[in-house]
């Protein structure tokens, strides 16, 4: 077969705003568990991958690091094959429920098959790389997706099918009338585990009844979808030879085989999560074919498809889809479909190449032959999906909030933080197709103050006016700081702390009065003088008479020293100023005010009223006989001595004549 490079459609997809997504990534991803191949103690595998229930999809990826490049291969839904056949094959088989994935890997006797394997170079063409072959070793994971990651379904068919010749074939019109990118055929097998539907055929049949066959082949249109199971010979008492699923005979320590199944069928679009896709021509040979993405791609969130389309020009399964295969487990018998491996960068595609080969291929025993096909060209698709993403919207100096995450037609809005302001920019931007945010990133400045304010008879300088910022004031020459802040600092509010500060003129204090000494003031202010004089009778003997008001609000020199002579009345000087001077007079007239009620002038103007009781007579001329005894008591013997006295200088009077 050979690539016709001339079909070769690469595109890039570009989306609109309007577009609905309903794909997200993968509510699961396992760590990566170290693997190997012919190893029975570690050929089987459990993962729980607490979804809480059945996954939508469930992508197994097989790494092989080669030349520290992470190679993907892709589990496989069933064996079709055991490994009693000595062919090389490769592969990990698994099983699914709602609660754990198993994952079974090749061992056995005949030691022929591996973790992952790209095709032999007879049966399969393709790049030259360093991991084509079969590898032994590598790393194993578990993506899935609860059906909330999907969008709704296009339609959804539920039917059982079996290995019975009569039973492994069914047809279903799905009836949606478009064409979906992505069909998942999930099989309810025994136990209540399910299996996912391949789109290839490794193994048309058996070489004997002790081998086995198995798997559920399945393809798609726009109207239908097709399954195919290998039947059960009539009187075959091998149970794998013939089967809905098998992992059996070289596959895994458990053994399980189901003859029969209910298939469910979901078909999705999700073209509006599509980041690439190529659509590329086989025909013939193919030649060495390497294809490299646009871009890198997060193989933990995206999931890569690989599909082949049969022709439209006719055959009984013209312009259906089958899905190709991530590992290679051909026999040798006729065989089809494409082996793909991919990294974050390429996708490495093979295809049959030998006579037995074919791109799409049905007969024999799958589907008891029913709607065969054996197709040499057809159309491979390879599509990459992702959630379209925008980066990490966070901008300097602002929180946000964001309506519907990083996703296309997400919403995000900023506000500046506490002490910024927006200055320039979008506060609202939305991503879009291209994974960009619309608009370009806000700017939120530090707040600033305004001007700092002006202050009467002084000067002021500031750093600036952002948060921090300083302002530091001076009072002008003749005027001195009386209230306020000197220093004011910018703060987040954008505004200055404190108040700005009073320069007032600079004045000295009153200089005050001096021993013997009076004084007189011209003025408080600098320049001003005071000038003392030492009282009469008091001599000038030490200090400054005159003293004068400095700048600093201060008086010049020394007070006076008054020396007061022998003899001499001192006098201390008391000086007022005009405001002292009243309250002294005011106090002094508070004092001397009489009140007029305490006067005799105002006693005289009493008058005594008359009281004709006869008690008040008898009473009145009582009380002066009472007080006539008592003052004659206490006066009449003064009265004695006095006349006595007068005698007697009357007689020292007349013998001095």
């Amino acid at each position: 077969m050979k690539w016709d490079v001339s079909l070769l459609l690469l595109r890039f997809i570009h989306f609109t705003v309007d577009d609905v997504y309903g794909w997200n990534k993968p509510s699961f991803i396992s760590n990566w568990y170290p693997i190997e191949s012919q190893n029975s103690e570690n050929s089987s595998l459990t993962v729980t991958h607490s979804l809480g229930e059945l996954p939508a999809k469930v992508d197994i990826q097989i790494k092989v690091v080669i030349d520290g490049v992470d190679y993907i291969f892709t589990g496989i839904g069933s064996a079709q094959r055991d490994n009693d056949i000595t062919h090389d094959y490769g592969g990990v088989v698994y099983i699914y429920n709602n609660a754990e994935v198993i994952l079974s890997l090749p061992f056995g006797d005949a030691d022929c098959g591996g973790v992952a394997y790209t095709g032999s170079h007879l049966d399969y063409n393709g790049p030259s790389s360093p991991v084509q072959g079969k590898h032994n070793n590598g790393f194993v994971r578990v993506k899935a997706w609860k059906q909330a990651d999907f969008p709704t379904p296009l339609f959804e068919k539920a039917v059982q099918i079996s290995d019975d010749e009569t039973d492994s074939f069914k047809e279903i019109n799905h009836q949606s009338s478009v064409l979906p990118d992505l069909v998942t055929a999930q099989t309810r097998l025994d136990g209540g585990y399910y299996s996912d539907g391949q789109g290839v055929i490794f193994h048309m049949k058996t070489l004997s009844s002790s081998n086995c066959i198995g798997g559920l082949l399945f393809g798609y249109s726009e109207t239908k979808v097709r399954l195919w199971v290998p039947y059960q010979k009539p009187l075959n008492d091998n149970d794998c030879n013939g089967a809905v699923f098998f992992q059996h005979d070289g596959w895994g320590r458990n053994p399980l085989v189901s003859n029969n199944g209910t298939v469910v069928l979901k078909g999705y679009k999700l073209d509006e999560n599509l980041i690439f896709e190529t659509t590329v021509r086989v025909e013939d040979k193919i030649s060495s074919q390497d294809m490299v993405y646009p871009s890198l791609y997060n193989t933990d969130h995206a999931l890569v498809t690989v599909q082949v389309k049969h022709d439209k020009n006719g055959g009984n399964n013209q312009g259906m889809i089958f899905d190709g295969a991530g590992t290679a487990l051909s026999t040798n018998t006729k065989y089809s479909g494409v082996i793909y491996v991919y990294t974050n960068s390429s996708i490495l595609l093979w295809t049959p190449s030998s006579l037995k080969g074919y791109m799409v291929f049905i007969d024999n025993r799958w589907g008891s032959g029913q709607m065969p096909s054996a197709e040499t060209s057809a159309d491979v698709i390879v599509r990459v999906y992702a959630v379209i993403e925008c980066p990490d919207p966070s901008s300097l100096n602002s929180n946000y909030t964001i309506s519907n995450g990083l996703r296309v037609g997400s919403v995000v809005t900023y506000s500046c933080y506490s002490g910024y302001i927006y200055t320039s920019g979008y506060l609202s931007r939305t991503c879009q197709s291209n994974r960009r945010w619309d608009g370009t990133d806000p700017i939120c400045s530090h707040m600033q103050c305004l001007y700092p304010d002006g202050i009467a008879n002084g000067t002021y300088v500031f750093t600036g006016k952002s948060v921090g910022d300083t302002v530091k004031y001076t009072c002008n020459v003749h005027y001195q700081y009386e209230a306020g802040d000197l220093e004011r600092t910018c703060q987040l509010g954008g505004y200055w702390d404190g108040i700005p500060p009073v320069c007032s003129v600079i004045k000295c204090a009153d200089p005050g009065g001096v021993f013997n000494a009076t004084y007189r003031v011209a003025g408080f202010a600098p320049g001003n003088t005071v000038t003392y004089t030492c009282v009469a009778g008091s001599m000038h003997q030490a200090g400054d008479s005159t003293r004068v008001c400095q700048l600093n609000g201060s008086w010049n020199g020394i007070p006076i020293v008054c020396y007061t002579a022998a003899g001499s009345t001192n006098f201390n000087p008391v000086f007022y100023s005009p405001q002292e001077l009243a309250e002294s007079i005011e106090k002094t007239k508070k004092e001397l005010t009489v009140d007029k009620k305490t006067t005799s002038s105002y006693a005289r103007t009493l008058v005594c009223a008359t009281d004709p009781r006869p008690s008040s007579l008898y009473i009145g001329t009582g009380g002066i006989v009472l007080f006539s005894s008592m003052l004659a008591a206490v006066i009449l013997p003064d009265i004695i001595i006095f006349i006595r006295h007068i005698c007697h200088m009357s007689n020292i009077y007349r013998r001095q004549k």
